[in-house]
């Protein structure tokens, strides 16, 4: 076989070879295509009705996301929340148990108010200064927009974040995760599932979490020199959750749960964005914010047969030591033109704790009618008792310390009812009685002029209102739905 005829072969098997790996791959591309198009993904599934429901019958605006959306999203609390939520609003104050949160602009910072936007973990309100946690061992997250309150919880009146966290499997299962990132970032988390004796399940999950900070401080020894110590913005949580099951018959299952967060921060509140070392601060010394809270629930659900009674009583606790410098040297140098030494020197120091208890209770009826209809009738209580002291000493602001008490309770009366009045058509009613009562009482003592020696001040506020909820919607096809929504909060 001379080259020219070598040649001539190396083409032909070549283009065979082409021909077979084009054979090949349009196969594979057809059998991909037809998988694609009998591919049926899961509908996504809630209960923000108390009822769990595919997500597009729910009347009112929702955001909802499953485990392995927040895994993928990598959000793991309302920062990253925020991030991936439309008219659901976060401000980060630099101090967890003060951010800020709002739904379609509408939100309370006041500790004498009840909160707008409540979190609920496992139907169980969290006390408005410690909502801000990351999220542990969360199965799913549901974000309602507008006002809740005929159907469970609190009458919120912007919406309400509810957390359903993951409960105990029926066979063993085990799970330890870590990862590690930029500032010596590292989270650690580890789960064990599975029964513990007949009709006996538990689950319990331990995480921790940390990083170094990412903003320099500096002590300034001199008019010139300055020692950088830690950085601002370290963070360091150790957090344990777990949850005992118990099917004491067919019909009534009992759930025990509890939680325990650790957290503690080197926080900041203000940058002096024009400095030439941005991001910078001066603050002697450096500030420590540590914030422990727990939560303990008891859940009960009975099927009675035509209907389903459901009682969740809750506790929730929280401690706060914040001991801060609120006066940072760059700040002030632009502000006063005082050195940052001459501040720094100077400092103003600020101490804050607080401790606050809270119970609730809530019971209801819950049901669904042959025809499909449902409806839910129940009742809530709240009790809450809130301390804070705030000690102050300064150059140039009074100097003392304020205390405070507040006790807070609510009870109410709800329910709500779905009526279909064809296959695919709904009209939803629902009211809420709601009773809130707020006692407060203050007291000042003052250390050095120009501060007032003493005072006492002392309120209350009692007032009975009532909300509700009409909304019908319409299944214009299998994968479309419409709905109007008025709600009162």
């Amino acid at each position: 076989m001379n080259d020219t005829d070598k040649k001539a072969l190396l083409r032909r098997t070549t283009l065979l070879s082409a021909s077979l790996a084009g054979v090949s791959f349009a196969s594979w591309t057809t059998a991909q295509e037809r998988d694609l198009a009998t591919l049926e993904l899961d509908a996504l599934t809630v209960s923000a009705r108390v009822w769990e429901e595919p997500v597009k019958e729910v009347p009112f605006s929702l955001s909802a996301f499953e485990e392995a959306a927040l895994k993928d999203g990598m959000i793991d609390d309302s920062r990253d929340l925020f991030r991936a939520t439309p008219n659901f609003n976060f401000t980060d104050t630099g101090l967890p148990e003060a951010n800020l949160l709002n739904i379609r602009g509408i939100g309370s910072s006041s500790t004498f108010l009840s909160p707008s936007v409540t979190y609920y973990i496992d139907g169980v309100p969290v006390q408005q200064r410690a909502f801000d946690q990351r999220f542990l061992d969360t199965k799913r997250v549901e974000v309602l927009r507008g006002p809740q309150g005929t159907l469970w919880g609190q009458s919120s009146q912007a919406g309400a974040v509810s957390f359903v966290t993951e409960n105990p499997t029926e066979t063993v299962q085990g799970r330890i995760a870590g990862s590690l990132g930029n500032f010596d970032a590292y989270t650690l988390e580890g789960t064990l599932s599975g029964p513990i004796a007949e009709g006996v399940s538990g689950r319990i999950n331990v995480q921790t979490h940390g990083r170094d900070g990412d903003i320099r401080n500096a002590t300034f020894t001199s008019l010139t020199e300055s020692v950088e110590e830690e950085s601002l913005r370290e963070t360091e949580l150790l957090a344990a959750n777990g949850k005992l099951r118990f099917e004491t018959g067919e019909d009534t299952t009992i759930t025990l749960s509890g939680r325990y967060v650790s957290d503690e921060q080197r926080p900041t509140t203000g940058l002096l964005v024009n400095g030439s070392d941005f991001p910078i601060n001066s603050l002697n010394p450096i500030p420590l914010n540590e914030l422990d809270s727990m939560g303990m629930a008891l859940r009960v659900e009975s099927d009675l047969g035509g209907s389903k009674f459901v009682s969740i009583t809750g506790y929730e606790s929280y401690d706060l030591l914040m001991e801060a410098d609120i006066t940072d040297g760059f700040i002030a140098n632009a502000s006063m033109g005082a050195p940052p030494f001459f501040v720094g020197m100077l400092n103003s120091l600020r101490v804050i704790e607080e401790d606050s208890i809270q119970w609730s209770q809530e019971a209801r009826l819950q049901g669904e009618s042959d025809s499909g209809s449902t409806w839910v009738v129940g009742f809530s209580a709240l009790d809450s008792n809130f301390d804070s002291s705030t000690d102050v000493t300064s150059p140039a602001l009074p100097n003392g310390k304020y205390a405070a008490n507040i006790e807070k309770t609510n009870t109410a009366f709800f329910g709500e009812a779905t009526i279909l009045t064809s296959e695919r058509t709904r009209f939803i009613a629902g009211a809420r009685f709601n009773r809130e009562k707020s006692d407060f009482s203050g007291a000042w003592s003052g250390r050095l002029p120009p501060a007032v020696d003493a005072f006492d001040e002392e309120g209350s506020v009692d007032e009975e209102f009532i909300t509700g909820r009409l909304a019908a919607s319409h299944d214009f096809s299998d994968e479309l739905t419409g709905y109007a929504t008025v709600a009162r909060g």
